[in-house]
């Protein structure tokens, strides 16, 4: 101790523990191979790795015509591109079988640090065991599909089967070569634009997808997708755009995306002051702490284009509930907000005259 700590005692304690936050930004890849087909081998109970370059996939062991292979080149094309995507194992031949529902418990059990979804199953029958578990799962799942149905029947596709059930955590894209020799990943492509891209700020609609091909549809077909509220990738006035930008339920998929990251990131930001100080009092004072939090979040909203405004209301302390105070629940604190929404269509009407 030096003669000043002895006249000047002085303690500094730091408020810097802040509650993790969960990752909106983040994709797995989920496929079935074997566990002895990588190198290093996966662990009899692994489900989940992660990589971050198409270097490491090749190092792994993935073959180039296998889909862990063309759905993390699809990702890794985009510019930006993503700075890793997550490899989820289904267990498939000598390794045991199970249900998708079954491997991506599994999955999520091991490593639940993603949000975005895509499968190698392009089968209606797998899609609709994944879609349900994506949803009570709170994550989003982007399901491809080359079924021709989706564009030319009114029934009968996944997309059709969603849209009914009106599923909000699945978006279908419909590309004719998925499934094929040559398989785009459009699911996987559309993923890689997008993850690095703040939650919530950006459409959907209107992306370019490098290495996707287009092909063409009637007025017809877009119509019927459109319908079903799936998405497609074609040409328009010469650029290779994606098309539509909405889940099954017909919300659109940045609404969905930015009010599941502002519901956490609210959590977080009225949860840091009570981890950081030792107490915040219920008074006015601490419940008008609450709101500066709450306020906070929801600003941090509308700069991401998420909200266009909103408001707050919080009770006083004597309008609170004896029975609340003395269980310290904090209720009625509410807010009301309008979503900022999206351009996707434009009308404009002129007139001239002589």
């Amino acid at each position: 101790m030096s003669d000043l700590d002895r006249i000047i005692d002085v303690t500094i304690t730091r408020q810097t523990s802040t509650p993790s936050m969960a990752s909106f930004s983040d994709m797995l890849i989920a496929a079935e191979f074997l566990k002895g087909s990588t190198t290093p081998v996966f662990g009899d109970t692994e489900r989940v790795r992660e990589y971050g370059s198409m270097s490491e996939i090749t190092a792994a062991g993935f073959a180039t015509n296998s889909f862990v292979y063309k759905a993390a080149q699809a990702a890794f094309s985009q510019n930006p591109r993503p700075k890793k995507v997550m490899i989820g194992r289904k267990k498939t031949g000598i390794d045991g079988t199970e249900d998708w529902d079954a491997a991506l418990a599994a999955m999520l059990l091991e490593n639940p640090n993603w949000y975005f979804l895509t499968t190698s199953t392009r089968a209606m029958a797998d899609q609709q065991i994944i879609i349900p578990w994506v949803n009570a799962n709170e994550k989003m799942y982007i399901a491809a599909s080359a079924d021709a149905n989706v564009v030319d029947a009114d029934t009968g596709d996944i997309a059709a089967w969603a849209a009914a059930a009106k599923y909000d955590r699945v978006h279908v894209i419909y590309h004719p070569l998925v499934s094929g020799a040559s398989e785009p990943c459009p699911d996987a492509a559309m993923i890689g634009v997008m993850m690095t891209k703040q939650p919530g700020s950006a459409t959907w609609a209107f992306k370019t997808l490098i290495g996707v091909p287009v092909y063409s549809l009637t007025s017809a077909q877009i119509t019927r997708t459109l319908t079903k509220f799936a998405g497609f990738y074609t040409s328009v006035a010469g650029v290779y755009v994606t098309q539509n930008g909405q889940v099954a339920s017909g919300e659109f998929i940045d609404t969905i995306h930015g009010l599941d990251w502002l519901k956490a990131r609210i959590q977080n930001k009225v949860f840091t002051p009570l981890v950081q100080q030792d107490k915040v009092p219920f008074t006015d004072a601490g419940i008008g702490s609450v709101a500066d939090s709450l306020r906070s979040a929801l600003s941090e909203g509308t700069r991401y284009n998420i909200l266009d405004v909103f408001d707050i209301t919080v009770p006083e302390v004597v309008d609170v509930a004896a029975d609340k105070k003395a269980a310290r629940i904090l209720p009625d604190v509410n807010w009301t907000g309008k979503l900022s929404g999206a351009i996707h269509n434009v009308i404009i009407n002129g007139t001239v005259s002589v």
